[in-house]
């Protein structure tokens, strides 16, 4: 499959950096091709302006929408690195899914008031979210709701990819997490884009 890999951390030495090395080993072990976005080494500009804002309202979308949202529609799967900061994303994907995951790119509104929106990036096959937060597992999810989770999956997963296959993978307690806690995410995360359907082997041609 082609996979877009959309990777938010100003560290490439990181745990996040490491995460994203290993996914990209990953599918090229696996014959998938990769459209690697680093958006921090791809100098994305987080803040959108006035007249994009203007443009949304009007239903037509920003010339950085259409240009980042075409990689968008080539895909056939979607994955996330990042860290959660503040229980969020980092300021930079967040202003990537302001500016990019917008009306006409990736959703449509629905025809009639009170319905959902349509989504429009029904190609792809899987989404997958890695993650990591400093935060233990029982605080992260049982006292703040998974915040991070709850967007990404029931919120812009659900609303523009539809029902597709998806995974969320996080490393709680990350801060304080022994290297042993690091080797095991990182096998999870190997599992799991493993798992990623692999592209069909051309037919040979029949002779006669």
């Amino acid at each position: 499959m082609h996979v877009h890999v959309i990777f938010a951390h100003p560290a490439p030495d990181s745990l996040n950096g490491a995460c994203l090395q290993r996914v990209l080993d990953t599918l090229v072990m696996h014959g998938h091709t990769v459209d690697l976005l680093d958006l921090y080494r791809d100098g994305f500009d987080p803040v959108m302006s006035e007249d994009e804002q203007h443009g949304y309202k009007a239903g037509q979308p920003a010339p950085i929408a259409r240009s980042y949202g075409a990689r968008l529609h080539d895909a056939e799967a979607l994955v996330f690195v990042f860290p959660t900061w503040w229980y969020g994303a980092p300021a930079i994907l967040k202003g990537y899914l302001d500016r990019v995951w917008s009306r006409g790119i990736v959703f449509e509104e629905p025809a009639k008031p009170g319905r959902p929106p349509k989504p429009l990036l029904t190609q792809l096959q899987r989404f997958v979210v890695v993650t990591t937060a400093g935060g233990p597992k029982l605080f992260m999810r049982w006292l703040m709701g998974d915040p991070v989770k709850r967007v990404m999956m029931r919120g812009i997963k659900r609303m523009c990819a539809g029902p597709t296959g998806h995974d969320f993978l996080c490393l709680y307690g990350a801060e304080t997490a022994s290297p042993a806690a690091y080797g095991r995410f990182l096998d999870r995360v190997e599992a799991t884009i493993a798992r990623l359907p692999r592209p069909r082997p051309a037919k040979a041609a029949h002779r006669a």
